[in-house]
């Protein structure tokens, strides 16, 4: 299953955004924790998008697009690009001033990744969830993975 939709790259759309996405895993009927770690990740995704890309300039905007697998749930968010290097989580400490939200989205998700194709940039996380056949082990991060995760997930 998947879906898409396209927000104005201004800051309140950053909310308009995860309640979008709230509403599509609720009928999904996910347990708590995907649903968390997916709002949680989705956020990070669309405010870096808004802050650090140009859609947040006049006229821009944000195209976000849920996959929902088997087992796995691939968060999509393609920005208006930016000129300045690829994003990267950074832990805190001394000097560190951004970069501490894509460190939320690698610990919350089981692996994230960007790929820039002409003007745009796409923030890819994907977030695994329980299923009767296929548990979620103990854990976060890409050791957490169970081996269905590395299926693909439907276009």
């Amino acid at each position: 299953m998947g879906c898409e939709v396209s927000f104005p790259g201004h800051a309140a759309s950053a909310q308009e955004a995860r309640h979008w996405l709230t509403g599509e895993l609720r009928s999904a009927a996910l347990g708590p924790e995907p649903l968390f770690r997916a709002e949680q990740v989705f956020a990070e995704l669309m405010n870096n998008a808004i802050r650090h890309s140009r859609s947040g300039l006049p006229g821009g905007g944000v195209h976000a697009r849920l996959r929902i697998g088997a087992s796995l749930l691939r968060l999509e968010v393609t920005d208006d690009g930016s000129d300045v290097s690829e994003p990267r989580a950074r832990r805190s400490g001394p000097g560190v001033e951004s970069g501490h939200g894509l460190f939320l989205v690698e610990t919350l998700s089981a692996r994230w990744w960007t790929r820039t194709d002409g003007a745009h940039r796409t923030m890819y996380a994907e977030i695994p969830y329980a299923t009767a056949d296929v548990p979620i082990p103990s854990g976060t991060g890409t050791d957490a993975v169970p081996q269905a995760v590395g299926q693909e997930v439907g276009p």
